[in-house]
């Protein structure tokens, strides 16, 4: 049985692992892999993808999701929930929520995971949030 702690413990072991865009390891590491190798170390079954540019769009991002979360709208983000979220109004980014003021996420110019606090910058930033296939509450 996985929790929402399981999944935001395993985030929190993964904070400096470098980036590498379409990375799916402890070598290295994007905002997809972030999820990606978070499940598949805790065992939960994942639906990946690959060959996606730097920057994918939207409705990708919301594929990949819907591969392997379930959208929970109206509700606010729970531990080891996936937050997506809208950069500069049209880049998508994956985090997960680690506590009720802390998320772990990565994108290439910070050039490795990182621990950054869920502010009200970040919270306006939110398109959607996901649970996890596989996830109990």
């Amino acid at each position: 049985m996985i929790t929402g702690r399981d999944i935001a413990n395993k985030a929190r072991e993964l904070v400096d692992v470098r980036f590498h865009h379409q990375g799916r390891s402890r070598e290295g590491l994007d905002c997809g892999g972030l999820i990606a190798l978070d499940c598949t170390e805790l065992g939960l079954a994942v639906v990946d993808a690959t060959g996606y540019p730097r920057t994918p769009d939207l409705p990708f991002m919301r594929r990949f999701l819907g591969w392997n979360a379930r959208e929970v709208p109206d509700r606010p983000p729970l531990e080891g929930m996936v937050l997506l979220f809208i950069i500069l109004r049209i880049q998508p980014h994956l985090g997960i929520l680690v506590a009720p003021e802390w998320f772990v996420h990565t994108y290439e110019s910070m050039a490795k995971v990182m621990l950054t606090r869920f502010d009200p910058k970040w919270q306006a930033r939110v398109d959607s949030v996901w649970e996890l296939n596989g996830v109990v509450r």
